[in-house]
């Protein structure tokens, strides 16, 4: 019996951008079930869900914002597929994501398996990167921009169905843009695939494209409630302490670079925590387990080596 793969998306006022992440989850080579909870959205997030088309989904809508953690934790409830992969409401993922994560937890049974992520700083302005609608506060920068050079921006449903390379091209490694979460995004994915015996690997967990077994991730409790921030590697840690193991896989979503109003999934933490080295973004979750702090040196020493990207690739809009 195949094993079937269930896209769990936490999405809060962001309805122009899942349209997009829909869009790219239709041209699945392996299709997904696709469960999104929408987490008290004010905007025509609801509507968005209702017109999507080529999708399995199953569509989940709170009252009121719950949280990220609750919205993942009611996501894996409801989904029926034997592997559980998270995303955001403004990832783009590339053709063969699923099948990609699909294929490593074959490889490697009993994993926690992160995809690397890559950012579209070009759609940073726009609140509807198809439309060229700007974010608020951005509108005079999207005026000054010229008729091409906004077009060059932009993101299409057109443009991810029949040239997601194209979108590919304008990408950057890492969560967010510039040196710092670069550098450490590739320590992150050379740990996965070069230190895999390293006890330190659950702090390379992320928050988006990452994937697990469903009845492992409910048989454990999911995520914590009470955590909305780091709430992905209080899991990995808690689930690498009973057997589980974290793996890497070459499936490569582009993460938003900027992820401001977006109070439910707060970022800005986030972000801070994106620039420092993997033992220190894991001390919330060591804490919450009542780890004690330690300093380990994954392997080698020096800056990381970069990376050649394989030619397949998922992305997140930038917000």
């Amino acid at each position: 019996m195949s094993v079937r793969a269930s896209v769990i998306i936490r999405s809060k006022d962001e309805a122009d951008r899942l349209r997009l992440t829909l869009t790219s989850l239709a041209c699945q080579s392996e299709p997904p079930e696709v469960v999104v909870v929408n987490d008290g959205s004010s905007d025509h997030t609801r509507d968005v869900i209702a017109k999507a088309e080529g999708v399995n989904i199953v569509a989940l809508h709170n009252a009121t914002p719950a949280g990220r953690s609750a919205a993942s934790n009611a996501g894996a409830a409801a989904a029926s597929g034997d592997v559980v992969l998270f995303l955001d409401g403004d990832t783009l993922a590339a053709p063969d994501l699923v099948s990609e994560h699909l294929r490593r937890h074959g490889e490697r049974a009993n994993s926690i398996v992160r995809g690397s992520t890559h950012n579209l700083r070009c759609t940073r302005p726009f609140l509807d990167p198809e439309m060229g609608t700007p974010q608020p506060g951005e509108v005079a920068r999207v005026e000054r921009m010229s008729p091409t050079e906004r077009t060059r921006a932009m993101v299409t449903r057109q443009q991810i169905r029949s040239c997601f390379h194209e979108i590919d091209r304008r990408s950057q490694p890492g969560v967010y843009p510039g040196f710092g979460p670069r550098k450490l995004f590739e320590l992150e994915m050379e740990a996965l695939t070069t230190a895999t015996d390293c006890p330190a690997l659950w702090a390379a967990a992320s928050g988006a494209n990452m994937s697990v077994n469903r009845a492992a991730f409910l048989d454990h409790g999911g995520f914590k409630p009470e955590l909305d921030n780091n709430e992905h590697r209080e899991l990995a840690l808690r689930l690498c302490q009973r057997g589980m193991s974290m793996a890497g896989t070459k499936a490569l979503p582009h993460d938003s670079p900027k992820r401001l109003a977006r109070p439910a999934h707060g970022n800005r933490l986030g972000r801070r925590l994106l620039c420092r080295s993997p033992h220190r973004r894991g001390r919330a979750a060591a804490d919450a387990l009542g780890e004690p702090r330690r300093r380990v040196r994954l392997a080698g020493g020096g800056a990381p080596p970069l990376f050649a990207h394989p030619n397949k690739r998922n992305c997140r809009t930038g917000k």
